[in-house]
């Protein structure tokens, strides 16, 4: 094949790439491609959030039960 072929074929290709990219611009379709991704993240960073909220809540819980159960193990261990 010669050169001649190539170089309509990039042609032909980016003529249909810069075609493409013309009609997603003027449907607006990155903007809503971006209200989507925002979305997406903040909703990403939400479930994050209530994660880290939820293993404080656990840690508080945990430290709380030692400290009620450290006396009572105290005398046990008085008694042994």
């Amino acid at each position: 094949m010669s050169g001649r072929w190539y170089l309509k074929l990039v042609l032909v290709g980016a003529a249909v790439g810069a075609s493409m990219e013309l009609f997603m611009i003027s449907t607006g379709f990155y903007d809503k491609v971006v209200v989507i991704e925002a979305q997406r993240r903040a909703e990403q960073v939400e479930a994050t959030e209530e994660l880290v909220l939820a293993s404080q809540s656990q840690q508080q819980q945990q430290q709380q039960f030692r400290q009620e159960m450290m006396p009572s193990l105290q005398s046990t261990e008085r008694q042994l």
